[in-house]
């Protein structure tokens, strides 16, 4: 009885502040400037395909924002940020912008390297901003040391630090 109370009090996932999360934890605006109310959403992915459709019962089609967020937990290497949205975008990694397509431009794609110099949990969020007519918003973080390839990234200083190219 014993063994069994602990296997099921100590098998719970970890939900400390530090953990991964399981879920994007988002928060949708009827405006474009990420301000004011907000409805909070769940999603198991950023894979969006809303149309000319409002994402939530209680926002408008047109002219709405999102803030997602999801902490990661990341081994050392190469991963790749890319989106693909309508109509504008900023993906932060820990607070440093990677992704700054806040552009109003329809139907974009957006891909950006950064290295992980030692593995740990890292925080992602992004900011989506819908303005008239299709609304769409896909992510992805893609391991690029997942296999056997070869990458390599170009820095521009000797810490490791900044801008890279991949």
């Amino acid at each position: 009885m014993v063994i069994v109370a602990f296997f099921v009090l100590f098998s719970e996932p970890l939900t400390s502040e530090g953990a991964a999360k399981e879920e994007w934890e988002g928060k949708i605006y009827d405006n474009v400037g990420l301000k004011g109310d907000f409805e909070d959403f769940q999603a198991s992915e950023v894979n969006f395909d809303w149309g000319y459709k409002s994402p939530h019962s209680n926002i408008s089609p047109d002219y709405f924002s999102i803030k997602l967020s999801k902490r990661f937990y990341l081994n050392e290497g190469v991963y790749n940020l890319r989106t693909w949205i309508n109509d504008g975008v900023r993906v932060f990694v820990d607070g440093e912008l990677y992704i700054d397509g806040w552009n109003n431009k329809s139907f974009n794609f957006y891909a950006k390297p950064f290295f992980v110099k030692s593995a740990g949990y890292h925080e992602i969020e992004i900011h989506y901003k819908e303005l008239t007519d299709y609304a769409k918003l896909k992510f992805d973080l893609d391991d690029l040391t997942r296999d056997t390839r070869w990458y390599g990234l170009a820095f521009s200083n000797p810490d490791l630090t900044g801008e890279t190219a991949l």
